[in-house]
């Protein structure tokens, strides 16, 4: 009988963690396995490791901190499922907060590509607007987003 009841406890462990995984998103790494690499990706550059994947939730706002290194060319791209586009992002200068960009001005585009001439630590604030989306329950909310990042070095210009 005690074999019994051992059985019935690992099942019962078993069924919790099937239950949780189903309900919870595993978002590590989706910005290399989505289409996102593939959309993103420009003859040149590579893959900048501060690229990351979080799970977002429709209208709450994620905060994104990174480095970036002056004399080189950057892109990033934000990517999610479409129902949750259009995704709206504003970069700011950490140490002054002034705003830098925001891609409500080019009607939401994925993408912003820019060049540094210094070193800056930059914030990127993200919001997933999913404007198709009317969501039942909480768990219809939540999507994944890849904040992909590439980088070349940028080219000298002049004599």
């Amino acid at each position: 009988m005690k074999l019994t009841k051992n059985y019935r406890n690992i099942l019962f462990i078993i069924l919790v963690f099937t239950i949780t995984d189903t309900l919870s998103q595993d978002c590590t790494n989706y910005h290399k396995r989505s289409l996102c690499y593939k959309a993103a990706y420009q003859e040149g550059f590579s893959y900048y490791g501060q690229s990351a994947s979080a799970l977002i939730q429709k209208d709450v706002t994620l905060k994104y901190n990174a480095v970036f290194y002056g004399g080189k060319d950057y892109i990033i791209y934000m990517c999610c499922r479409p129902e949750f586009a259009p995704i709206h992002f504003t970069i700011y200068d950490s140490d002054t907060d002034e705003l830098i960009y925001d891609n409500e001005e080019d009607d939401y585009i994925e993408m912003v590509a820019f060049s540094l001439e210094y070193t800056r630590s930059l914030e990127i604030e993200i919001t997933a607007l999913a404007e198709s989306i009317d969501p039942e329950n909480v768990y219809d909310s939540r999507s994944c987003l890849g904040v992909l990042v590439l980088w070349k070095k940028a080219p000298k210009i002049g004599f």
